[in-house]
């Protein structure tokens, strides 16, 4: 199922938002196009950036304590889970006015066990749009940047070999172990990927002695089939775009960017960098742009974070799924889906203590009621209803550009 998802501005600077359907036969396709308000998505993008920068500055700090669970309490915290629904709540409220439509071109069950592809105008692609309710039953959702680039990539084969990858780590050397013991940081969970999947990759690491230059970079790139990189901040912020656009990439299939981690070192280092660059430059560095880049180099799939992820940890939880074989859209949607509500346990764990009102037996009169005589015994107030779910923290964090169908072997 491949849909576009336009934002249309007219001559008059009038706003539309239109919804495409695209099929092989006239059945499964069609289009409905329909006013829309700049103000609302304008506000959206706004709130979307904000929410961004409060995660990372909450992240950084907690980068710094000695606490293990620090990172993980940052995305608990009832701060981060409002900010992450009002933003989920922003995109469905922009996108109210073509919803109903996309559900009626998705048909009977909805998106349950659909592979979607969407065509996101970069108006729109900072949303968080994976995310809207009626997609959660989906078997995949990827991302890309139009009906033609789509066409190209499905013309070509789709499976690749987790063995052979190409790794960037942690290239600035901005995540030293504290100690030997240390697994949280980058080069320790590396080091356990590369143990799992790939004692034979092709690996380019920063060192406290040497930090790799671009010439390395292009040319570690160049040979890759498959290419991963972790480290902190944004992909193209460490390989710069003038670097990237000059390499040809026809060969790699997958690029796996798990980056978007901070820590206080990478955050004045990017802080620096980032007073010399025009804000044009900046915006290149953005996840949509980084994947379309990436793309007209001739990488295939593109997997990267578009919102902030807590530490090295996090990250490779999530490769671990992603790098365990089977289709990449499919293993990434379903490593990134909405955290469960607490178990039944958990909820009666919270309730309030109170005394418990037993019914009385059959025949028997209830306490108080010689006493009102004929008058109605005095209700007795059923004790509360447990307190319902809380929201589910930050997800569909993750998002997947190109070749629906690009798998691991």
């Amino acid at each position: 199922f491949v849909f576009s998802l336009q934002w249309l501005v007219g001559r008059g600077g009038d706003t539309s938002l239109a919804i495409a359907m695209h099929g092989k036969d006239d059945e499964r396709t069609g289009a409905y196009v329909v006013s829309a308000n700049q103000e609302q998505l304008e506000a959206a993008v706004q709130l979307t950036a904000t929410y961004r920068s409060s995660v990372e500055k909450a992240v950084i700090a907690a980068s710094s304590s000695e606490d293990p669970d620090a990172l993980q309490s940052v995305f608990e915290s009832v701060d981060i889970i409002a900010g992450w629904d009002e933003v989920r709540k922003a995109t469905e409220w922009v996108l109210e006015p073509i919803i109903s439509a996309w559900r009626s071109f998705l048909g009977k069950g909805g998106s349950k066990e659909k592979k979607i592809v969407l065509l996101v105008d970069e108006a729109l692609a900072s949303l968080p749009i994976e995310a809207l309710e009626f997609l959660n039953d989906a078997e995949s959702i990827s991302r890309d940047f139009s009906l033609h680039m789509l066409s190209n990539r499905l013309a070509r084969g789709s499976d690749i070999t987790a063995a052979h990858m190409t790794a960037l780590i942690d290239l600035r050397k901005e995540d030293l172990p504290q100690s030997d013991a240390d697994k949280i940081r980058i080069p320790g969970q590396f080091a356990l990927l590369q143990q799992k999947f790939g004692s034979g990759w092709n690996v380019l690491m920063g060192t406290p002695e040497s930090i790799p230059g671009e010439a390395e970079c292009q040319r570690a790139m160049a040979a890759a089939k498959a290419l991963l990189y972790c480290g902190h901040g944004r992909f193209l912020s460490y390989v710069s775009p003038s670097a990237v656009a000059s390499v040809d990439l026809s060969g790699c299939r997958l690029a796996v960017l798990a980056c978007n981690t901070n820590n206080e070192e990478s955050q004045r280092m990017q802080a620096m960098l980032d007073g010399r660059k025009t804000a044009e430059k900046k915006a290149l560095e953005e996840p949509y742009r980084t994947a379309a880049l990436l793309s007209m180099r001739g990488v295939e799939s593109i997997v990267l974070p578009s919102f902030t992820v807590g530490n090295a940890r996090a990250n490779s939880e999530f490769l671990t799924s992603v790098l365990g074989g089977g289709p990449v859209a499919s293993s990434v949607w379903r490593a990134d889906t909405p955290k469960p509500p607490r178990k039944e346990e958990e909820i009666e764990e919270n309730e309030p203590e109170g005394k418990e009102v037993e019914e009385p037996e059959e025949g028997a009169k209830a306490e108080g009621e010689d006493e009102a005589g004929d008058d109605e015994a005095e209700a007795v107030e059923p004790p509360p209803p447990p307190p319902p779910p809380p929201p589910s923290g930050p997800y569909r964090t993750y998002v997947v550009y190109g070749h629906p169908l690009v798998k691991i072997s």
